[in-house]
């Protein structure tokens, strides 16, 4: 026997023996590990950029203009770059703060020698290309994908369906509601193989027979129907 049949009956005897689980589609598609890149990524965002939130441009005949014009030829050049920093600084302590919310700055206009506009202070806001909720769309729908295999509705978790408005069925929490009993309903074939373990001990110990494993569920009720909300069964 060649190794591709060898190969091919160890594949088919881990199949039988250690099936491959639904909700393992989330390793194998690729939706885990989206889910889990966007925070390390967010993280690392906000590490390394540049956090700028305007550009002042200052033109010099702002300080010719203010200055006078033979005395600013006069100053040095360490001068006038002092006298540059000054009124960034004051700019800067003008426009930053949360005192500074809401302020206006007022910038003279000049004319060239041709009679043309020049702004003797600009300031430009950037546009920041990544906004605060970027991705996150895609990990909301990465963590649906995830519970979709599990045969969890999204809603159960606070979390709403990809494209969807996320809202409940009336605004008064039908979604969870039925989604719950949906849940429960698929529960009973889960609940006997696992009860299976149980009675293996139960009869290896020589316990009483009719001793059996049950599971207690909640079944949600409106409260007009029950005034807690929910109803105790076992099955």
């Amino acid at each position: 026997m060649n190794n591709f049949w060898v190969e091919m009956i160890f594949k088919i005897g881990a199949e039988k023996n250690y099936p491959r689980i639904k909700w393992h589609s989330s390793f194998h598609n690729g939706w885990m590990d989206v889910v889990l890149s966007v925070p390390v990524f967010k993280k690392y965002m906000y590490e390394n950029q540049l956090n700028v939130k305007f550009v002042v441009y200052i033109a010099d005949d702002f300080f010719v203009h203010k200055y006078g014009v033979e005395e600013w030829r006069e100053f040095s050049a360490s001068e006038k770059e002092q006298y540059r920093k000054n009124t960034v600084d004051a700019i800067d302590k003008h426009m930053s703060g949360n005192e500074s919310a809401g302020r206006s700055l007022i910038s003279p206009f000049f004319r060239d020698q041709n009679g043309n506009l020049i702004k003797g202070i600009e300031v430009v806001p950037i546009d920041d290309k990544i906004k605060d909720g970027s991705f996150l769309p895609d990990a909301t729908a990465g963590n649906s994908e995830i519970l979709f295999p599990m045969g969890v509705d999204p809603c159960l978790l606070g979390a709403g369906i990809p494209g969807g408005s996320g809202g409940g069925l009336n605004g008064a929490g039908s979604d969870k509601r039925e989604a719950y009993t949906i849940l429960s309903t698929r529960m009973p074939i889960r609940r006997i193989r696992t009860l299976e373990i149980f009675e293996r001990i139960r009869d290896w110990n020589n316990w009483d027979p009719t001793l059996y494993g049950n599971f207690p569920n909640i079944n949600l009720t409106t409260l007009d129907k029950n005034p807690n909300g929910q109803q105790t069964i076992v099955n």
